[in-house]
C-alpha cells in the first residue's frame, strides 16, 4: 500500500484518481433550466445548450447555503450533481418550489459511479482515452452516448485541474487511464491545501456564499433568485460578517484532528472547519471562519485535543499554488 506521501507525489507527477460519492438528480421537462436559473445564484443560461454545464449555489431565503450544485444538459434531460448525502435534501428543496413549471425531478444517484481525476496531466490522459474534441474548460462536457460516460471539469478547483467522470454503474472507467488511486485522507489534504469548501464542513445552513468565498458562482446581473436580496445587500453594503480563511500552525507539531474555536485575547472570533497535516509545508493547516473585523495576523486556537490555547497564523488561500 502506498503511503500518503507517495499518493501525494503522484498528483503533480502524472495525476491521481479516486471514487467520490455525489448525489445525482435527473430533471426532465422544458422548464428545467429556467427553473434552476430562478433557484440559484449563478447565471446558468449557458446550460440551455446541449453539452454545456454550470456550477451554481442553492440558497434559502436567508441566503444560507443549501448546496453547491453542477447543472449539466445532456440533451433529453438535465443532471443535477449535489454533494454526497445531500441529494434528498436538494430534491425536496427544489420540488417545494415547483408549481406550474414543466419539470420533474427524480433521484438517480444509485445508477451512477463517479470518478474524480486530479492533476495537471490528467486531461492529456482523458484526451488520449476518449478523443475529447470539446474544450472542457469552457462550460462544455464530453459525453460518450454509447457507454454513457460524461466528463466535465470541476471549476471549484481553481489552482489544480480536477475532472469528474460520471458513468453508469456497469461501466468501470477508473483503471483505464493507468493512474494511481489515492485515499480519502490524501484527497482531504489536497482539498484543505487548495482551500476547497466541502458540504458539512465549510458550507452549511449557517454559512452564505460570500462568507464561503464562492463569489465566482454568484451573478449580480441575472435577476431574482431565492436569497438574492440578502446576497445583494451584503455585497453592496459590505455587510459580510465572516470569511473563509486558512490557518497555519507554525509552532505546533502534534497532528490536530478536531475542529476548534479561534480567539483574540479572551474573545471568540471564529472557528475551524477542516484540519490536515501538510507534508509539503511540514505543519498543521486548517480552514475556518474569522470575523471580518479582525485585522491581526496572529490569533489563538483551542479545541478539546489541546490543553491550552496555541498561536496560529492567518494564511492566504490557497496554501499551495
Amino acid at each position: 500500500m502506498p503511503t500518503l506521501i507517495e499518493e501525494y507525489e503522484h498528483v503533480k507527477k502524472d495525476g491521481v484518481v479516486l471514487q467520490r460519492y455525489f448525489g445525482i438528480l435527473k430533471a426532465t421537462g422544458y422548464d428545467s433550466v429556467d427553473f434552476l436559473q430562478r433557484m440559484s445564484t449563478n447565471d446558468i443560461s449557458v446550460v440551455k445548450e446541449r453539452g454545456k454545464y454550470s456550477i451554481t449555489v442553492l440558497t434559502n431565503e436567508k441566503a444560507k447555503i443549501i448546496d453547491i450544485i453542477t447543472v449539466i444538459n445532456v440533451g433529453d434531460y438535465v443532471l443535477i450533481i449535489t454533494s454526497s448525502d445531500n441529494n434528498q435534501a436538494v430534491m425536496n428543496w427544489l420540488c417545494k418550489y415547483i408549481i406550474t413549471e414543466n419539470i420533474e425531478i427524480s433521484d438517480v444517484t444509485l445508477d451512477y459511479s463517479v470518478w474524480f481525476y486530479i492533476g495537471s496531466h490528467v486531461i492529456d490522459k482523458l484526451n488520449k482515452r476518449y478523443n475529447i474534441s470539446t474544450n472542457l474548460n469552457a462550460n462544455a462536457i464530453y459525453y460518450d452516448l454509447c457507454n454513457e460516460v460524461l466528463i466535465y471539469r470541476d471549476t471549484t478547483w481553481d489552482y489544480l485541474s480536477a475532472y469528474c467522470v460520471l458513468c453508469k454503474k456497469e461501466y468501470i472507467v477508473s483503471d483505464e487511464l493507468d493512474l494511481a488511486r489515492i485515499s480519502d485522507a490524501t484527497f482531504d489534504l489536497l482539498r484543505v491545501e487548495y482551500g476547497i469548501p466541502l458540504y458539512g464542513h465549510e458550507f452549511t445552513l449557517n454559512i452564505n456564499p460570500l462568507e464561503a468565498g464562492l463569489d465566482q458562482f454568484i451573478s449580480y446581473t441575472k435577476g431574482c433568485y431565492i436569497g438574492q436580496e440578502v446576497i445583494s445587500r451584503l455585497n453592496t453594503y459590505n455587510k459580510v460578517q465572516k470569511k473563509l480563511i486558512g490557518l497555519r500552525f507554525d509552532n505546533f507539531s502534534q497532528k490536530i484532528h478536531n475542529a476548534g474555536k479561534l480567539y483574540v485575547s479572551s474573545t471568540e472570533v471564529g472557528f475551524t472547519t477542516s484540519h490536515a497535516w501538510s507534508h509539503k509545508l511540514g505543519k498543521n493547516i486548517a480552514l475556518g471562519y474569522l470575523k471580518e473585523s479582525i485585522d491581526t495576523e496572529i490569533i489563538a486556537f483551542k479545541n478539546n485535543q489541546i490543553e491550552s490555547r496555541i498561536a496560529v497564523k492567518v494564511a492566504t488561500l490557497p496554501f499551495i499554488k
